[in-house]
Order: structure tokens, then sequence, then C-alpha cells
């Protein structure tokens, strides 16, 4: 998968700040929930990141979870090997 434009702004802000949910990585990044939730199905369908009920490391919320389906909180593959092809990939498109 080629990796562009706002996948890998997406990409980058997972891989420089760590565990997100679409909703804090769209406030980040300035771009709709919607947008974000594309472009990180397409990454996690490609491997390079991957989809938890809760962060899979760092700190753990302590506020009592409202109404709804659970956030889901995405953060970049663990395996090295798609890890090192997802910043090979982003060292071309974000310079």
């Amino acid at each position: 998968m080629k990796i562009t434009g706002a996948a890998a702004r997406v990409a980058r802000r997972l891989l420089e700040a760590g565990p997100a949910s679409a909703s804090q990585i769209a406030v980040d990044l300035q771009i709709t929930p919607a947008a974000i939730r594309r472009h990180l199905d397409a990454l996690e369908s490609a491997n390079y990141v991957t989809a938890h009920q809760e962060a899979p490391f760092g700190p753990r919320s302590n506020t009592p979870r409202g109404r709804g389906r659970p956030a889901k909180v995405y953060a970049v593959t663990r395996s090295e090997e798609h890890t090192s092809e997802l910043q090979s990939h982003l060292n071309l498109v974000c310079r």
C-alpha cells in the first residue's frame, strides 16, 4: 500500500504521539473523524496499525466511560517489519 496525503499524516501522528482514538487524531490533525476512520481502516487492512478497546501501552484512563460503543484506540503495529516499512514510506512522503 502506498501511503500518501492524509493517511500519511495519520500514520505519522500515531508514530510520533502514540496510541489514540479517531476522535483524538481528528482534533490533532483538524480532519473530520469520519475521514480519519477511513484512513485508519486502510492502514489497518495493510497491517500498519491495530485497533484495541484501550491503549495497548501507556497510562490507563480512570474516567468512567459514557454511553455507547467504546472508542477504538489505534496504535502502530508492533511488528518490526511493518513498523520499519511504514517509517520508510513516511520518510519519503513527509519531508
